[in-house]
């Protein structure tokens, strides 16, 4: 298999996965989500710390020590770590992909000028 082969798959195969954690997204951003933090008092007491609003003291929103509590207050933060999680790994995926396409361009202008130089005819890259 060519290089350009491999890389043409490999962008396909980058797009692909960026069109999941899109899904993924979009799935994640249609729950209930948190912008609070969790905190544990003496290690076992949840509280739910929300994020300061202009001129407003914290809100502390006491869980308890209850386990199914404990577990249905800490599931929008989590989704919400996972949210932040993959926004990430598609910024990530999207800059491969722009660096694959944008050095394969640098990559194809240099082979058809120096094809120029040494008076080949090689096609023009850019029609």
């Amino acid at each position: 298999m060519s290089n350009t082969l491999k890389l043409a798959n490999l962008v396909e195969y980058l797009s692909s996965l960026c069109d999941n954690i899109k899904t993924n997204i979009s799935n994640i951003e249609q729950q209930e989500l948190t912008t609070a933090k969790p905190h544990y008092y003496r290690g076992k007491y949840l509280y739910m710390i929300h994020p300061r609003l202009s001129g407003s003291k914290r809100k502390k929103e006491y869980i308890g020590i209850d386990p199914d509590k404990q577990r249905i207050a800490l599931e929008p933060y989590q989704r919400s770590n996972q949210l932040q999680e993959e926004r990430t790994k598609l910024r990530q995926l999207t800059d491969l992909i722009i660096v694959a396409e944008t050095e394969s361009h640098r990559v194809i202008g240099l082979i058809s000028h120096r094809a120029r130089e040494m008076k080949l005819d090689f096609p023009d890259p850019h029609p």
